[in-house]
């Protein structure tokens, strides 16, 4: 509420897995006093929390860096990623990895994929769905390949790495699980509410086991308007 309200800033949060997540950083010459804030593309995960911010695309102008994949669970070796080797993980961590002067490649990539990994494109991506990786020339390929359905979606989903977090007028919705969303009835009814301009999104625990998994929160993922 405090983010959405322009009340405080959104600043990089404790990692769940701090040991991949600083091997990753630490692998990435990432200063560790100025910790990115992380995003997935087109991704609410419910592995990290209840509640999600959906972004405008001009937050970006703060992109330090993009990962085809999940970078502390690479580098950690993590679920589908442990049939890697440390050496193969820190090695496909930086072919995978768009920063400094590759960083304007990262859509020209980002698109392609997609585009050949789904037969419905975003909306196959957005929703969660396991890609075709029969094209894919990287070590995801491998991983994908070895893991046992139904495999975790971080093997694919791209991730992003901003300077800082957005402005209160970038955040275009505020997405909740039903837990969460108590919460914000309990706010509003002591008189705090999210600014008009702001969405609020209901999610619910699909067989996925996604939190945020009704159509109005993949439309809006994927970049439309109202569902």
């Amino acid at each position: 509420m405090n983010i959405v309200r322009g009340a405080r800033p959104l600043l990089p949060r404790q990692p769940v897995d701090p040991h991949s997540v600083h091997a990753a950083e630490t692998a990435l010459d990432i200063d560790p006093g100025s910790r990115p804030v992380y995003a997935y593309l087109g991704d609410l995960h419910p592995a990290l929390g209840t509640v999600g911010l959906v972004i405008e695309r001009s937050w970006f102008r703060a992109l330090t860096g993009v990962t085809r994949c999940d970078s502390g669970g690479l580098v950690g070796r993590r679920g589908a990623f442990a049939v890697l080797t440390d050496t193969e993980a820190i090695n496909a961590l930086h072919t995978l990895t768009f920063s400094n002067g590759s960083l304007p490649d990262w859509e020209p990539a980002f698109v392609p994929e997609v585009t050949t990994s789904y037969s419905n494109g975003i909306d196959g991506y957005v929703n969660g769905d396991e890609p075709d990786v029969s094209t894919w020339q990287d070590l995801r390929a491998v991983c994908f390949q070895q893991a046992t359905p139904p495999r975790d979606r971080r093997l694919w989903t791209w991730e992003a790495r901003l300077a800082e977090g957005p402005t209160p007028n970038e955040v275009v919705a505020l997405a909740l699980s039903r837990s969460a969303a108590a919460v914000l009835e309990d706010l509003h009814r002591r008189g705090l509410d999210v600014p008009d301009g702001v969405r609020i999104l209901y999610g619910s625990i699909s067989s996925g086991g996604s939190q945020f998994h009704e159509p109005s929160v993949r439309t809006l993922l994927a970049g439309g308007g109202s569902p």
